[in-house]
């Protein structure tokens, strides 16, 4: 192809994004994910070849299942002239939602990569192949890099639908400039950057790739490294909760809320403030990782007794859970740990009131290095008021989870 082309593109008007998807779309290829037993699809996305070598981009959640359960699955990929072939598995970034696959016949052209940065407002078109329905071009813009995710992405408004991921975001010159992953509705969708496609292709020659289950889990536990020493590099600082010194989130990771429950039909009051990270990390269709919420809770009341009173406040407290989706075969049962300790207040010489406890723990049966965690810890004062804290985290080892532990515990406090 040849790409000074482009410049009859621009050139054309409004015909310019027609002709536009004519030249990217030989590029274009769906992925398909076969079930050996049916030989009928179970996933579908998008792909395109990037070099001569028919190597060909996609998102690691569309060919999950073929890495997960090669002996049950296999690859192909179908052009809009009605081609099909074989792919077969290079390399993949489950953190960043990457993968490669290689054609069997590569075709004579490729898309190139554009690792400039992109301007705001930008013109960018996202082309895939949404709901099994056929080649798509999607005309939106660049609206900036997405605020508070771990994981750099590009904030696109126009709509990605189911089919398209995988599939390219090309600007007016008909350059990738990221990588459809996901839309959360009404014209917000996010693109992976293309110079996180350019880093796997330059590491895919590494050796290793073979054992995707052993590469699965290196990249888990390596990322989640990476995440925690994040956030356990600088001091964590707290803020005013009603009478308590809450943790503020380290890092521009979390989004917080907080709302206040008070009810005149109610003899009670609870104000709730709940902090959650941005990013979730897909292994397969019944199981994500990578979450870390946070949540501190205050229960007054002027008219339950004490007894009443406490009760009430322990079913609030039993109610913890992770937020990542899990089924029986991906992770074991928790085992909790339940303790009452003292705890200082926070004032000089006044250590009054026990802290009831609570540490849960389950492990993921294939990657065993890793665990869900909860932890919750409240306390009752005299007054009939409770405050309780409560973390959870997802996809976790045991040596960041207990630093995370000791630092939450050191840092909340009730006054």
């Amino acid at each position: 192809m040849a790409w000074s082309s482009f410049e009859h593109v621009l050139a054309a008007g409004s015909n310019g994004v027609a002709e536009l998807f004519s030249m990217v779309s030989p590029n274009l290829f769906q992925i398909r994910v076969i079930d050996n037993t049916s030989g009928e699809k179970t996933a579908i996305g998008s792909g395109f070849q990037i070099d001569a070598k028919g190597t060909v981009a996609t998102n690691f959640h569309v060919i999950s299942t073929m890495v997960l359960e090669p002996g049950k699955y296999h690859l192909e990929y179908a052009q809009e002239d009605g081609k099909t072939g074989e792919l077969d598995i290079i390399a993949f970034d489950i953190a960043r939602d990457l993968a490669l696959v290689k054609l069997e016949n590569p075709g004579a052209h490729s898309l190139e990569l554009d690792l400039e940065p992109l301007i705001n407002g930008e013109a960018l078109y996202a082309v895939g192949n949404p709901r099994d329905l056929g080649q798509s071009i999607v005309p939106g813009s660049y609206n900036g890099l997405v605020e508070g995710s771990f994981y750099e992405k590009l904030l696109f408004t126009g709509s990605l639908n189911p089919g398209m991921s995988g599939g390219p975001a090309i600007n007016e010159a008909g350059r990738v400039v990221g990588v459809n992953v996901s839309t959360a509705g009404n014209q917000i969708s996010f693109l992976i950057p293309a110079v996180y496609l350019d880093k796997l292709v330059r590491r895919s020659g590494e050796a290793g790739w073979g054992d995707t289950m052993q590469r699965v889990e290196e990249q888990l536990i390596t990322d989640q490294n990476v995440k925690y020493s994040t956030l356990f590099r600088d001091e964590w600082v707290t803020q005013e909760f009603g009478r308590a010194r809450v943790l503020v989130p380290p890092g521009n990771y979390f989004r917080c809320w907080g709302n206040t429950y008070d009810d005149p039909e109610r003899p009670y009051t609870i104000t709730n403030r709940l902090c959650e990270s941005q990013d979730e990390i897909f292994i397969s269709p019944s199981l994500t990782t990578g979450h870390i919420d946070l949540q501190f809770m205050i229960v007054a009341s002027e008219e339950l007794n004490p007894i009443r009173f406490s009760g009430f406040f322990g079913t609030r407290f039993s109610s913890m859970t992770t937020r990542n989706k899990a089924e029986e075969n991906d992770v074991a049962n928790y085992k909790c740990h339940q303790d009452y300790v003292k705890k200082p207040t926070g004032k000089a010489n006044d250590s009054r009131g026990l802290w009831r406890s609570v540490f849960c723990a389950r492990r993921y049966k294939k990657y065993p290095m890793l665990h869900d965690v909860l932890f919750s810890a409240s306390y009752i004062s005299g007054e009939n008021e409770g405050f309780s804290t409560h973390f959870a985290l997802s996809g976790v080892t045991q040596s960041n989870a207990k630093q995370f532990l000791d630092r939450f515990i050191r840092t909340n406090r009730w006054d």
